[in-house]
């Protein structure tokens, strides 16, 4: 999709497996995610992309996207398309780059995205099990949104712990 390391990819997606595949595999790519709440109405969406610039909208099928913004939701086309492309190179996996802005509106009420790099996840990921325990068998029932960093870190932590996680 000609998406590179350092570009932002909005992910407005549901709860479910294709939304963390989604968070991983911008990871790899060493893009940075930008959350974007499914339930937004188009013009916040549209208002969202726009403030933090980026390339490209990952949506769910049906979904309306927004005027002027690339949007590429996630249906049986893109499916098959993915299916049969070719995997890309190698990225960059050093874990200084950006790899998420989490959104915060603050005081001010304008968007600012709180850079997290995929090293600030492994330092907070370590310390996890220290403070709230951790088993080899535990299950993870996510029941908070992804698009909420909240709800994307305890599932990413619990998938760096090696926990399964219920979504």
């Amino acid at each position: 999709l000609g998406i590179k390391p350092g570009d932002r990819i909005g992910i407005c997606l549901k709860d479910d497996a294709d939304h963390v595949i989604a968070i991983l595999a911008a990871a790899n790519m060493a893009a940075a995610i930008v959350p974007i709440d499914w339930r937004a109405r188009p013009a916040e969406k549209q208002r969202l992309a726009r403030a933090f610039e980026v390339a490209v909208i990952l949506t769910e099928a049906g979904m309306p996207a927004p005027d002027g913004i690339p949007c590429i939701a996630l249906d049986e086309t893109w499916r098959i398309s993915v299916s049969r492309a070719t995997p890309s190179p190698a990225f960059r996996t050093d874990g200084s780059h950006t790899f998420s802005l989490n959104r915060s509106a603050g005081t001010s009420g304008q968007p600012r995205g709180a850079v997290v790099t995929p090293d600030d996840y492994r330092y907070r990921a370590a310390h996890y099990p220290a403070i709230y325990g951790h088993q080899d068998d535990d299950r993870y029932l996510s029941v908070l949104p992804l698009c909420f960093s909240a709800g994307r870190n305890v599932l990413l932590f619990q998938l760096m712990q090696g926990c399964t996680v219920i979504l």
